[in-house]
């Protein structure tokens, strides 16, 4: 389902005898607060269960990050770090694993002989929008990680006659999340809207309907 139909498919199953408009920009903060739930949703059974479902898996990520003097930044549309690699130590290139450590066990782990920071014992701490890597000798991390939706854009310009929208497929940006989760993001959206749904056999009434200038059915 483009953007396009995402629009549509609102504008249909909002009754016209309403009397309420949405702009395009109300549509599209709808569709993307459905789909931050669904994430959310599918996110939250992914740290319960460590598994990531076949929508989730759209969203897995890599990103190869440089260490200067023990820290590194994240990117951007990172939304949880599965696993983080040391890849280049002292120069050479490695497969290390990091352990994300919390802040409780900064100290415990710094003073630790048999577990300190070396090249077989490599730490990561958050810190802020990015990371803290120890031993300093660590120049290179591979993230792997899932990523934030991009948010979805019905780009348009306007009709000569200034009041009319014409989708411009161009500029827009598509909903981010794979085709088997769309209905039920529309079916979000619609919530979110205040948009009574409506059974299939309703709309599709509805859908005969507007084409033919007739009156939407009840």
């Amino acid at each position: 389902m483009t953007i396009k139909e995402f629009h549509d498919n609102i504008d249909l199953m909002n009754p016209s005898s309403d009397g309420r408009y949405f702009s395009p920009e109300q549509i599209d903060s709808a569709i993307n607060i459905a789909v931050m739930d669904l994430y959310n949703q599918e996110y939250k059974n992914f740290e319960e269960s460590q598994r990531i479902s076949d929508n989730m898996s759209d969203f897995k990520a890599v990103d190869i990050a440089t260490v200067t003097t023990g820290a590194c930044g994240l990117p951007p549309d990172l939304a949880y770090i599965t696993s983080l690699m040391a890849t280049v130590i002292n120069g050479a290139t490695v497969t290390r694993r990091v352990e994300l450590i919390g802040d409780q066990f900064i100290n415990d782990i710094l003073e630790s002989t048999a577990f300190g920071p070396d090249e077989d014992n490599v730490y990561a701490r958050r810190n802020g929008s990015g990371l803290q890597i120890r031993p300093f000798s660590v120049t290179e991390i591979t993230i792997s990680y899932l990523r934030l939706p991009v948010p979805a854009k019905y780009a348009y310009t306007y009709s000569s006659n200034g009041f009319n929208t014409i989708y411009n497929p161009t500029g827009s940006l598509q909903v981010d999340y794979p085709a088997q989760a769309h209905n039920e993001i529309l079916y979000k959206a619609l919530r979110t809207l205040g948009i009574a749904q409506k059974d299939q056999v309703l709309v599709q009434n509805e859908q005969v309907a507007k084409a033919n200038n007739l009156p939407e059915p009840r």
